[in-house]
């Protein structure tokens, strides 16, 4: 008999909204992007984002023009 393992990672969800920091107005149309995987998204009407990813440690990108890019760096993994 032959068994095969695969380890098979989890996926998350990433969500949120995005706002202005000033006025706290919701952003539309902002750019979220995780380069690795080559997947994205972009904030709706209300500035709401969501985006699934796999376990690991991953660098998202938000870009907005006019605001230029930030970056942040997240690690997803189970709660023990």
């Amino acid at each position: 008999m032959t068994q095969h393992v695969i380890k098979l990672k989890k996926k998350y969800i990433v969500s949120g909204y995005l706002t202005e920091s000033g006025s706290g107005k919701h952003l539309m149309g902002v750019s979220v992007y995780v380069p690795e995987l080559k997947l994205g998204s972009t904030t709706n009407d209300y500035g709401f984002f969501s985006l699934t990813l796999p376990e690991g440690n991953h660098e998202v990108i938000i870009s907005y023009i006019g605001y230029g890019n930030e970056k942040r760096k997240t690690k997803l993994s189970p709660l023990r």
